[in-house]
């Protein structure tokens, strides 16, 4: 069941995506619509074709290549659990606002991709807690795109008990943005190693909104590359070697192979089956900005 979902300013904005087709940025917003309020969904390109992209002349299998270049640009991550093959946007806990009423998500994360703690909603209205959030996403007549409002603050005594804010439990302080930066960043990291060291790298990095994007556009499209998956993962550095290097700004090279071939990597090393690059070979970098949904 396609949803209500928001798209922000800094979407038209981004140089990255504004480099893909814009049929594909198109389907890029319509997979937010699709996905659930974890921002998964089942990875169907027949099925998305005809729901987003159904009055545009296009195939099958120009779906596909649009959803591998929204993956290999770190946008959305396509993955296989359980015998079924799934998509994970990214970003999507991050930029939307998911009603209350739906329901939790049923399609387990990617392998490595731990489930983010949601943002505050937008929606709460001060003295409600976050399940007061106006109607169901069914009943919601707001155009497709733009935020709804907040509800108002209800009179005083109305309202049954459920709907009463609970107070936070003593002990336990609420997370600050860089620490909620940090748990989004570990649970796309696939190294889970020395946690507690990658945690003061990435305190000394401090990154704000724009660079904690470019920090996850950049693991998105390296957990893709020939070097990250290369021996089952053995040349991932550390999360906290790969954050004191200032890694996302890394530029992938293209090696270029004996059959004529081109392929690009990143830090140095070869793709399985590939030959090493001849020195001074060509590089290609890519601008990196913030991303939405």
């Amino acid at each position: 069941m396609a949803r209500t979902r928001s798209i922000k300013p800094g979407f038209f904005d981004n140089e990255l995506l504004g480099c893909l087709p814009p049929l594909t940025r198109l389907l890029f917003i319509g997979l937010w619509c699709q996905a659930d309020r974890e921002g998964r969904l089942e990875d169907r390109s027949r099925r998305l074709k005809k729901l987003i992209l159904g009055y545009d002349d296009v195939t099958v299998e120009d779906v596909e290549k649009m959803l591998d270049a929204l993956a290999e640009n770190g946008f959305i991550i396509r993955y296989e659990a359980a015998g079924n093959t799934y998509i994970q946007v990214v970003n999507f806990v991050k930029h939307q606002n998911p009603h209350m009423k739906e329901k939790p998500s049923e399609i387990p994360p990617p392998p490595g991709f731990a489930p983010s703690q949601p943002r505050e909603s937008t929606r709460q209205a001060p003295g409600r807690n976050r399940e007061d959030t106006g109607p169901a996403p069914e009943e919601d007549k707001e155009s497709p795109g733009e935020p709804p409002e907040p509800p108002q603050e209800p009179p005083e005594g109305e309202g049954d008990g459920e709907e009463a804010q609970e107070p936070e439990p003593k002990g336990e302080p609420k997370k600050t943005a860089l620490e909620r930066r940090f748990e989004l960043f570990w649970g796309a990291y696939p190294k889970k190693k020395s946690k507690e060291a990658a945690r003061k790298a990435f305190k000394r990095v401090a990154p704000d909104e724009d660079l904690f994007d470019r920090i996850m556009a950049a693991i998105g499209r390296a957990r893709t590359s020939p070097e990250w998956l290369r021996e089952g993962g053995r040349f991932i550095p550390y999360p906290a070697t790969w954050l004191n290097g200032g890694a996302w700004d890394d530029e992938p090279f293209k090696g270029v192979q004996n059959n004529g071939t081109t392929e690009e990597h990143y830090g140095g090393r070869p793709g399985p089956g590939q030959s090493a690059p001849a020195p001074g070979g060509a590089t290609r970098g890519f601008k990196r900005a913030d991303t939405d949904g």
